[in-house]
């Protein structure tokens, strides 16, 4: 008499276990890498985040004081705006 307390699709649903329990097994293993990638993910995406909020932050102080500093003070506190801009080719001085 054959087992089938799966019903006529045993074999199957016993694969499928049995690729589960594999599944399972693997991921465990590798926990401590996802873990690590995870934390690599989360930090670089804080830092860029971080980095270009400070880049705008001294681009809008810049141009609050534009009038009471020189032009080469001006070009050094917006220079790394001005890489952003340039990269995606942002007009920022546009009006319509």
């Amino acid at each position: 008499m054959t087992d089938d307390r799966f019903g006529p699709n045993t074999a199957q649903v016993e694969a499928i276990i049995e690729q589960a329990k594999r599944l399972h097994r693997f991921t465990e293993e590798n926990r401590d890498q996802r873990v690590a990638a995870w934390d690599a993910a989360r930090d670089a995406a804080r830092d860029a985040a971080r980095d270009a909020a400070w880049d705008a932050a001294l681009a809008a102080a810049a141009t609050v004081v534009q009038d009471l500093i020189t032009a080469e003070q001006y070009a050094t506190l917006t220079a790394q705006w001005q890489v952003w801009v340039d990269t995606f080719n942002l007009d920022v001085g546009a009006t319509e």
